[in-house]
């Protein structure tokens, strides 16, 4: 019944090194993993939230006030404000794309470069 597969000269898959990542699956995985961050941020945030909310209201003034004196909060503060705009921006692609809209090859090009220059557009207004 069983039969030794093993004796058969059979292809391997492709692995990795030889596949050439599209621009549609980077900016996915992209995407995916922008989507892990802001829900680490947000825990950090809802966590800190509630810290300050359980000092006494003497601490509040000095818990902000040493907040934001660190230049380490201001930069991951800007660092969270680019991954939020990365992921709304691509966000909106894919409802785009979901909805039937610029979904074909003459434009994914045109639509993928408008999306990056609109999040580049934003970064320098911040």
């Amino acid at each position: 019944m069983l039969q030794d597969f093993s004796f058969f000269n059979r292809p391997i898959s492709p692995h990795l090194t030889i596949y050439v990542p599209q621009q549609s699956s980077a900016f996915s995985i992209w995407h995916r993993i922008s989507g892990v961050l802001i829900l680490l941020c947000f825990f950090v945030l809802v966590s800190t939230l509630n810290n300050l909310v359980l000092c006494n209201s003497q601490n509040i003034l000095f818990e902000i006030s040493f907040i934001l004196y660190f230049k380490v909060i201001r930069i991951v503060s800007l660092l969270f404000l680019i991954i939020l705009f990365y992921h709304l921006f691509n966000g909106l692609r894919h409802i785009f794309w979901n909805l039937d809209v610029l979904l074909s090859k003459q434009f994914f090009t045109h639509f993928t470069i408008f999306i990056v220059f609109i999040f580049l557009i934003c970064l320098l207004i911040l």
